[in-house]
């Protein structure tokens, strides 16, 4: 949310009397919202946005390519990259050219307590422009602000408003043009374009001059038109002077266009739920042997890594700037230690249980762009150091995986003694197999978690080199810093114990999973809860939900299935003494 708060603030002050705002047809105004909107979807579904896809726009402290350009924009003011069957470049475009653009139920109102207090229909999500203007929302806003302002805590209902306020200013700004103008206007003509009127600013730039044509074009509805001026629009912006640190990735704006549709950990991750799938049904992984399940797993793995290349290749920086790298590299991870694993114990199992708990995270990754932010923005300039990005953030989350390979196992553990348990088995081998079991794979995580913990202390070691190069000192209890030795000490105490015995198979295996919530903390909690702290560039915000709901199912699951292990063992005393 906070990314768009300037750009916002800009918009605000400047939102109208703009070269690309289109006039209002008569009659649009009797339009329903539903009417507006099937008439907003005809009108967009008729623009050719990929012509247009290419072209370099500056925006956040890079180049990107007005596909990304758009994506971002729409997928905040939607939560989509699309809607009904049009993209976001249709949609960003249409919002500028359309007659009925404030009228289209676009913006979506996240928060629903704060639907029913604007008094906005709670059968809906999305809602128009010219709805939000005419609610409440400015009237709340209001304390919000001067609590922001004060640098107050905010609230949750607080920081829902912001976030709907932000979204309005920033609809105000794509529809009057503004919001295009900036990011077409690079470093240099910016400063000329606010020491002087706007309509002296526009005058004689080819830029803006082909953007308004091709704009018009696309009001008017010519199609012809619309291609031909699209085609000199391209031409004209990437031809314009901007800083050589832009113009330099003018070459890389097509690869990202193709990302940005190529879908790559999408396909790779339903790759990767097939192959674990049939590892894990019996009469199927019987068939497959070990060069096989491994060939067959590397085809995804490869195009995991070359979607990690192309990030790589477009940003010039590690793939984990932000909580989307992280998440990725960790899927990375889960299927390269579960290949190990398999090597190692020829366990289908778990390897089936790994590329789908792969499969999982890259899914929930992809499907959650506005809490996991696939956006390719720099990082702030004390941590650009691709040596000790690489080696420190990749060490440490490359342990994540390892951890969640091990919570994973012992969820399996826990979720099986809880159907021994209802079961009633009482005879001694289905004990004697129930500890076979346990044995097995908490011998198979105790190796794991010692995997988890190599990395992971090397990573924090490699942190406080990387904060001494940084900012002059090796350990400063930042949070981030502080959770992550805290996850390190209780997982070095789950080893602890099992070394010494005081856990046994199935006292592992069961503190895995309390162990991974430390994980949790350090991984998601620092950034999206605790938001402070030097490593300001992975904060976000949102998904909180759903990880309390994870937290509260693993604390859950664990209690049931102690409960249960309890009473059996105490069934088995009865039994004997019997």
């Amino acid at each position: 949310m906070k990314k768009f708060f300037p750009a916002c603030v800009g918009i605000l002050l400047f939102a109208g009397g703009l070269p690309f705002a289109q006039a209002e047809q008569p009659g649009s105004t009797a339009l329903s919202a539903s009417e507006a909107s099937a008439r907003f979807k005809a009108f967009a579904a008729k623009i050719d946005s990929a012509a247009v896809a290419g072209v370099p726009v500056q925006s956040r402290g890079r180049v990107k390519p007005f596909d990304s350009f758009a994506r971002e924009t729409i997928v905040f003011l939607t939560g989509k990259y699309s809607m009904s069957g049009m993209d976001a470049g249709q949609i960003y475009l249409a919002l500028m050219t359309s007659d009925v653009a404030q009228q289209a139920e676009i913006v979506n109102v996240r928060d629903p307590e704060l639907r029913t207090e604007l008094g906005l229909s709670k059968a809906r999500r999305h809602y128009s422009l010219q709805e939000l203007e005419s609610s409440r929302l400015e009237e709340l806003a209001k304390p919000a602000l001067m609590r922001q302002e004060r640098n107050a805590r905010l609230s949750a209902r607080d920081k829902a408003t912001l976030e709907l306020m932000q979204q309005v200013w920033l609809s105000r700004g794509v529809i009057s043009g503004r919001h295009l103008t900036d990011g077409l206007t690079f470093p240099g003509a910016a400063e000329h374009r606010r020491s002087g009127s706007m309509a002296d600013s526009l005058a004689g730039s080819p830029v803006i001059e082909q953007a308004q044509q091709y704009l018009h074009a696309l009001s008017a509805g010519d199609e012809t038109l619309a291609r031909q001026s699209a085609a000199a629009f391209l031409a004209a912006a990437k031809v314009q002077p901007m800083p050589e640190l832009f113009s330099k990735n003018l070459g890389k704006l097509g690869l990202e266009v193709w990302y940005n549709h190529a879908h790559i950990f999408f396909w790779t991750a339903i790759a990767y739920l097939l192959l674990g799938i049939a590892l894990i049904i019996p009469h199927v992984r019987k068939r497959l042997g070990l060069k096989t399940v491994l060939g067959m797993t590397a085809i995804p793995l490869m195009a995991h890594i070359a979607g990690f290349a192309v990030r790589v290749v477009i940003t010039g920086f590690a793939p984990v700037t932000n909580m989307y790298g992280t998440m990725v590299w960790v899927a990375f991870g889960l299927v390269l230690f579960g290949a190990f694993l398999f090597l190692a114990y020829r366990n289908y199992a778990v390897m089936g249980g790994v590329l789908i708990g792969a499969a999982a995270t890259l899914l929930l990754t992809e499907n959650l762009p506005l809490v996991l932010s696939p956006d390719m923005d720099p990082i702030v300039a004390v941590l650009r150091n691709n040596f000790w990005l690489t080696i420190h953030v990749l060490t440490i989350t490359i342990s994540y995986a390892a951890f969640t390979i091990a919570m994973l196992i012992g969820n399996v553990a826990l979720i099986r003694g809880i159907i021994s348990g209802l079961r009633g088995s009482r005879s001694s081998q289905a004990l004697q197999a129930d500890e076979a079991f346990y044995k097995e794979y908490g011998n198979l995580t105790y190796r794991v978690i010692q995997i988890g913990v190599f990395f992971l202390t090397a990573g924090i070691i490699l942190g406080g080199i990387w904060a001494d190069y940084s900012w002059g000192r090796f350990w400063g209890w930042d949070p981030k810093e502080t959770w992550s030795l805290i996850a390190d000490l209780g997982y070095l105490s789950i080893l602890h114990a099992k070394y010494l015995g005081w856990l046994n198979g199935f006292g592992i295996l069961a503190a895995s999973p309390v162990g991974y919530l430390l994980v949790v903390m350090a991984w998601y909690g620092v950034n999206f809860i605790l938001a402070a702290g030097l490593h300001s560039y992975g904060f976000s915000s949102g998904g909180a939900a759903m990880v309390g709901a994870f937290v509260g199912v693993q604390l859950a699951l664990l209690g049931v299935a102690l409960a249960v292990q309890q009473l059996r063992r105490a069934q088995a005393v009865t039994k004997v003494k019997s």
